[in-house]
């Protein structure tokens, strides 16, 4: 994939792009379930009282069993059919510990979730499948690895022997547990036999493993004062072992490998930066000089060597009789992979040289000339530099500089004029000199710089006229900033004469044309993360990775403005795709284009987002069509967290559109000849009877498993004694279950210096009242003697403290207010210490409903 991702195809040979009848409907039923089973778990985050409890697990558990019977009786059901029964089996989980206040950690509820449903995922043997169930796999090694606090214990809490063991053990589980689900996902013959297509599930999990890898290496180094050099190399080692496996492999991964290498050069670059910057805090211009002298040679030398794997060499541009042509050669094969790695490593870079020079020049830098004569020492020798070097790694180094020289710049424009002038300014010379450095790769890395310049910009004038802060303001100004960049691909296509003016005289300049394609994909694909930040963080992704604006303030700014322009840009999309491609003009493919559109209407980003997916399959650039496709899910997933509608709204919105699309998918498949056909050829040749077999696994194991715990939180609501916990309360929001109320119980003094242990939990020990009121007093387990008058209530240990039962307690959307009274917690207590959480009440042991 080159930089010039978006370059127009000659129209000559183009073949008109057809999806077969039955591959459509395939699709079509797929999104039906995504949509229905994510509205399903947003139903159960709502903590929806208008059912009882049990008519709520009939719900739940009635949508798992019929994806689960799907999958089991019709064979072509069997991917969306087990899809729509693994978001069930994640909302019924969820579901069961949001009604018994079970206070396991969210972990045990992923873990579970991703073991229950393997014999589902094996069945389907459908990257559709997989890729969710990695993402859920690899959430439940996050959050226990979180959970487990093992920094807090192995590196900065005491040199205890035992509790270093463990924690290192605790460390090296998490690390092989998240390589071990990504192995799994790799490409290699027996296990493709075994599990199907799962590529994009391989590349998930290995992003999201190397990322854990990576901060906790450089958590060891920079998360305290005293640098942990054992954790670290230990991480390094993980790394590098990540990286040359990925670099042996038969079919190299370009996005894996550049990942791999960004998260070794981070980890490098923080660890020199930690040895030789002084724990007091304090460092010179030296320091910072030969930090970023070690940091740029680091970012080089990697992208050599990826280049060097992709075989493309290190190419002396010089020695070349046409030296432009041959750099737009060059730059032509050059993946997008190694284009982000080497802009985000020239920035990393950067910064020391950039702290290093506000060390040399102290207070001037912050008034008069000195920061732009910097800037115009820097620039023109970086760009002389840029377009004589001879090789890649002397490139990079130019790279470098001329990021220090740009970041110097902006620090000027900000600082000297308003902030709107100085995004519009910076975005201008983002394009010039994206058009005119003769660098493909750089031009994409440019168009892209361009969009924030001109982003932030745009803020800024519209924040004159409105409030400022609303996502909805950054959907819409990104929607805007895409649309010009989906105009200027479509200008290009199949027709170059509209640059003439800008090239040299007579012809095109070879170069220039492919840096003007090279600049609008590289402003395109920002504007797609752009809308992507807009929406704010997705669904699962919490646990990994932080979120955009969308996540807190999704419900201020002009809500209605930025819906009627993204379901209008939907609407335009789906009259261009429908127009280009005559071939796919049926009945399913206007449904799904109908339900895009109808889903655009609800969040904002998405509008845009379908229209760059459109532009790209129209323009037959595959490397946008996907970025533009995993924009669409991001924004799909951060429905969850937007704020502008309530969570009853948002399911209704995507079950009542995932069904109705589901529905007619099902009786537009009963009107198709050819699927009957299809059909009677895949069972000649698919393994049916073990399909089957592992999908009715999955049906009896998640039945069994959900039926007992409900009968056990029964048995203990029944049997149990009520007694009452003095509390205090605050209010977040969970990450699958809704909103919550999070608890402290009042424990023993002593209580929190209790070391963690692998034996039987630790017991609170206390006497309670004539009210009921239960005042825990010391601790102990089960084997400690008792009188008649105490009771024992087990602990649980959590997030490097030890709780009463459960830390949460899971409320109905909205109504956060009637439980601010809340000042006691009621539990039901069994002799051995078993407990549950069945309530809370006022300050007058008062039940609140």
């Amino acid at each position: 994939m080159s930089a010039s991702a978006f370059a127009a195809t000659p129209v000559k040979t183009e073949t008109p792009l057809h999806i077969p009848a039955d591959r459509l409907r395939l699709a079509a039923l797929i999104t039906a379930a995504g949509l229905m089973g994510f509205g399903l778990i947003l139903f159960i985050a709502a903590n929806w009282d208008l059912l009882g409890r049990f008519e709520r697990f009939g719900l739940a558990g009635g949508v798992m069993l019929a994806g689960g019977l799907a999958a089991l009786v019709r064979p072509s059901l069997t991917k969306p059919g087990v899809l729509l029964a693994f978001a069930a089996t994640g909302g019924l989980l969820a579901l069961i510990g949001q009604t018994y206040q079970t206070g396991a950690d969210a972990w045990q509820l992923f873990a579970l979730w991703a073991g229950l449903t393997l014999p589902w995922a094996l069945a389907a043997r459908s990257d559709a499948v997989w890729t969710p169930w990695a993402i859920v796999a690899l959430t439940g090694v996050a959050l226990w690895h979180q959970a487990n606090d093992v920094f807090d214990f192995k590196l900065f809490g005491p040199t205890n022997a035992a509790v270093a063991g463990l924690s290192y053990g605790n460390l090296l589980a998490a690390w092989g547990l998240a390589l071990g689900v990504a192995a799994s996902m790799s490409a290699a013959r027996v296990l493709d036999a075994a599990l199907g297509a799962r590529r994009w599930a391989f590349r998930i999990a290995a992003i999201l493993a190397l990322t854990l890898i990576a901060a906790d290496t450089v958590m060891a180094v920079f998360g305290h004062p005293n640098a942990h050099v054992a954790a670290y190399l230990l991480g390094l080692a993980f790394l590098g072992g990540v990286a040359f496996v990925l670099w042996q492999a038969s079919r190299t991964d370009m996005v894996l490998v550049s990942a791999s290498a960004l998260a070794i050069d981070v980890s490098l670059i923080c660890g020199f930066a930690r040895l030789v910057m002084p724990n007091s805090g304090g460092a010179e211009f030296g320091t910072f000089l030969v930090t970023g002298v070690v940091a740029a040679a680091i970012v080089a030398g990697s992208v050599v060597a990826i280049m060097r794997l992709a075989g493309r060499g290190v190419v002396s541009v010089a020695s070349q009789s046409r030296a432009l042509s041959a750099r737009a050669a060059v730059d032509a094969v050059r993946p997008w992979p190694v284009v982000l790695l080497s802009g985000l490593g020239a920035l990393m870079a950067a910064i020391p040289f950039i702290v290093a020079i506000g060390t040399l020049f102290g207070a001037a830098m912050h008034k008069g000339a000195t920061v732009y004569v910097v800037t115009f020492l820097l620039l023109p020798a970086s760009i002389y530099a840029l377009r004589s070097v001879r090789g890649l790694f002397a490139e990079q180094l130019a790279t470098v500089a001329l990021a220090c020289g740009l970041l110097m710049l902006g620090w000027g424009l900000i600082r000297d004029m308003p902030l709107g002038w100085a995004g519009f300014v910076s975005s201008m010379i983002a394009i010039a000199l994206a058009l005119g450095l003769g660098r493909a790769w750089l031009a994409a890395l440019f168009g892209a710089g361009a969009t924030v310049g001109l982003a932030v910009a745009l803020l800024q004038t519209f924040a004159s006229a409105f409030v400022w802060g609303g996502a909805s303001y950054y959907a819409i100004i990104w929607s805007v900033i895409a649309l010009a960049g989906v105009a200027a691909a479509y200008i290009m296509r199949g027709n170059r004469d509209w640059l003439q003016p800008l090239g040299a005289p007579g012809t095109i300049d070879e170069t220039f044309d492919t840096s003007v394609d090279a600049t609008v994909a590289g402003w395109v694909a920002a504007s797609l993360a752009g809308l992507a930040f807009a929406s704010g963080s997705t669904f699962l992704m919490g646990a990994h990775f932080a979120g955009g604006p969308g996540s807190t303030v999704a419900a201020f700014g002009p809500i209605g403005l930025s819906r009627t322009v993204s379901f209008m840009m939907a609407a335009a999309a789906g009259l261009w795709l429908w127009r280009e491609m005559p071939l796919l003009r049926t009945p399913i493919f206007g449904a799904l284009i109908l339900t895009f559109v109808a889903l655009s209407f609800a969040m904002p980003s998405l509008g845009a987002t379908a229209l760059v997916l459109t532009a790209a399959l129209v323009l037959r650039s595959r490397a946008i069509a996907l970025a533009a496709a995993v924009a669409a899910l991001w924004i799909a997933g951060a429905f969850y967290y937007n704020l502008a509608l309530p969570l009853t709204h948002k399911a209704a919105i995507l079950a009542g559109t995932g069904a109705l699309l589901g529905a007619f998918a099902l009786a537009y498949g009963a009107r198709l000849a050819d699927i009957a056909a299809q059909a009677s050829r895949h069972a000649a040749t698919s393994p049916l009877p073990m399909a089957r077999i592992l999908a009715a696994i999955g049906l009896i194991a998640t039945s069994a498993v959900s039926a007992d715990a409900i009968r056990s939180k029964e048995a203990l609501i029944r049997d149990g004694t009520p007694v009452f916990i003095e509390m205090a309360p605050v209010d977040p929001r969970s990450l699958m279950q809704g909103d919550y109320m999070a608890l402290r119980f009042q424990l023993p003094a002593g209580a929190m210096r209790h070391p963690p242990t692998l034996g039987p939990r630790p017991r609170a020990i206390g006497t309670h009242d004539e009210n009921g009121v239960l005042r825990l007093t010391r601790i102990g387990d089960t084997r400690t003697p008792i009188d008649a008058k105490e009771k024992m209530i087990e602990l649980i240990h959590k997030r490097g403290q030890w709780i009463v039962v459960t830390d949460a307690w899971y409320f109905k959307e909205g109504t956060a207010k009637k439980w601010e009274a809340a000042r006691y917690g009621e539990f039901r207590v069994l002799p051995d210490g078993r407990a549950l959480l069945v309530g809370l009440a006022d300050k007058d042991r008062k039940p609140i409903r």
